[in-house]
Formats: C-alpha cells, structure tokens, sequence
C-alpha cells in the first residue's frame, strides 16, 4: 500500500501538494475537487489530507486493483506493470 501510494503520487503531481498543473485535478494525488470533497476531505492543498483520503479509499476497496485503476488509470497501470500486483 504504502509504495503504491508513493508511486501514484509522484507519476500524479511530482510529490508536489499544490501542483495543480492548470487543470481540474487537484493536490499530492490529482483530486477533482467534488471528488475530494465527497470522500471527506477538507483542504484539497493539504497533502496530509489527500494521503488520509487516499490511505481511505485504498483500505475500503480492500487493494482491489479495478477500483484503484478507475480512480487512478495511468498512474496505477503503470505501477502494475512494473511492479505487478
């Protein structure tokens, strides 16, 4: 879990909180901000929150590798293929 978070974020947003790369998505892991918002969150720039969320959604879907790749496509394909799962 923990370095499937760590990839994510990095191939996401470069481990960089406020990078919003002039777009919709948002934050550590590219929220959208209704998104972020439904799941709990409270301050879409506080990295500690998205990794809360995220950590959230990881746990509930019980790793479930189809869930994280609907949330995450690229960035969690990309880990599957070089790590595997």
């Amino acid at each position: 879990e923990r370095s499937w978070m760590k990839f994510v974020m990095f191939r996401e947003s470069g481990c960089d909180s406020g990078n919003a790369r002039g777009g919709l998505y948002k934050g550590l892991f590219q929220f959208a901000p209704a998104t972020f918002n439904a799941k709990g969150g409270v301050n879409i720039w506080d990295g500690a929150d998205q990794i809360r969320i995220v950590h959230q959604m990881y746990s509930s879907s019980g790793g479930s590798s189809s869930y994280l790749s609907s949330q995450w496509p690229h960035a969690h394909n990309a880990y599957i293929s070089i790590y595997g799962w």
